[in-house]
């Protein structure tokens, strides 16, 4: 799904759109998880990145994010 963010935090201005996605089973908690694969330019400084990604549980994905589609 396309999600937007509703506020600024680490380098996502507010309003960046992402790609999310539900992982039920991550390795690295019992919760439920979504990882959110920001709409940010890959070049940086003339270096190449790789895309931004983050990781929200359900009630930071209601708080911070909003779907779009």
């Amino acid at each position: 799904m396309k999600v937007k963010s509703l506020v600024e935090f680490s380098g996502v201005p507010k309003g960046t759109t992402a790609t999310c996605e539900k992982e039920i089973e991550p390795n690295w908690t019992d919760k439920p998880m979504w990882k959110v694969t920001w709409n940010l330019p890959l070049k940086l400084f003339g270096t190449k990145r790789k895309p931004l990604q983050d990781w929200f549980d359900d009630e930071e994905k209601a708080k911070f994010l909003v779907v779009v589609n």
